[in-house]
C-alpha cells in the first residue's frame, strides 16, 4: 500500500487546517515549543516548505546578534533562548545546589513569581516574541497556534510572547488570532498524518 511521510510540524498544521481550529482559514502558523522549536506554515492554502524541508527555520531566526550560543553553531537564535533545554540549563546554572530540576519545575516556579525562574521565562518569552513579530511581518498569518510542552506548562510564557509579538510588529492585536495548543493539542500530528494520506489520494498536487 502507499506510504507517505513528512515532518511533524507540517503534519500538525495540516491537521489543524483541515479539521481543527484552522478550518476556514487559509493562513496559519503552527509552532511547537519543546526540546527544539518546530514550525509548520500554510499560506494562501499552500503548505510552505523550507530549505531541505526543515521544520526549524523559525527556531534559528537570529533575534540577538552576538547573543546566546545556539546548537546550530550560530548565536542569538530564538531556540537559544526559548527551548526547554536552554530554560532548564539557565536555571540550574544559577542554582547549582538544586538537583533533578526540569523545565516543568522552572515553569511552576515562574508562575509563583520565584525571581530566577520568572526572569528566565520572561527573557525567553521576550526573545521568542521578537522572532514571532518578524515572522508575522513576513507571512501575514491570520491564525497562530502555539503548542508544545513549554506552552502547555507556562501560561506566563504564552501570554508574554504573544504580548511582545503584537507590540513589536505594531499591528492591531484583533487582526491576528492566537491559540494556545490548537484544537487537537498533542494529537495534531496524528490527525494531520491521517489527513495527508487521504489528501494524497484525492489531491496529490496539494503537497
Amino acid at each position: 500500500i502507499p506510504v507517505y511521510a513528512d515532518n511533524g510540524a507540517n503534519m500538525a498544521v495540516i491537521g489543524e487546517y483541515f479539521f481543527g481550529i484552522g478550518r476556514g482559514s487559509r493562513n496559519i502558523v503552527y509552532i511547537n515549543c519543546g526540546v527544539g522549536i518546530r514550525t509548520g506554515v500554510i499560506s494562501s492554502g499552500v503548505l510552505i516548505r523550507t530549505i531541505n524541508n526543515s521544520e526549524d527555520a523559525f527556531a534559528h531566526m537570529i533575534v540577538d546578534a552576538g547573543g546566546e550560543p545556539c546548537s546550530c553553531g550560530n548565536s542569538g537564535c530564538v531556540e537559544s533562548y526559548a527551548s526547554i533545554l536552554k530554560i532548564t540549563k539557565k536555571f540550574t546554572d544559577k542554582n547549582k545546589k538544586l538537583k533533578n530540576i526540569n523545565y516543568i519545575d522552572v515553569c511552576n516556579l515562574a508562575e509563583k513569581k520565584e525571581s530566577t525562574a520568572f526572569s528566565i521565562i520572561m527573557d525567553a518569552a521576550m526573545h521568542f516574541g521578537i522572532g514571532l513579530s518578524n515572522y508575522i511581518r513576513l507571512l501575514n498569518p491570520y491564525l497562530i497556534i502555539l503548542s508544545g510542552p513549554l506552552i502547555k506548562n507556562s501560561r506566563l510564557f504564552y501570554d508574554e510572547c504573544r504580548k511582545t509579538a503584537i507590540e513589536k510588529c505594531h499591528i492591531d492585536g484583533s487582526s491576528i488570532v492566537f491559540n494556545r495548543g490548537g484544537y487537537f493539542k498533542n494529537k495534531s500530528i496524528a490527525v494531520g498524518s491521517s489527513a495527508m494520506a487521504v489528501e494524497m489520494l484525492i489531491n496529490p498536487k496539494w503537497f
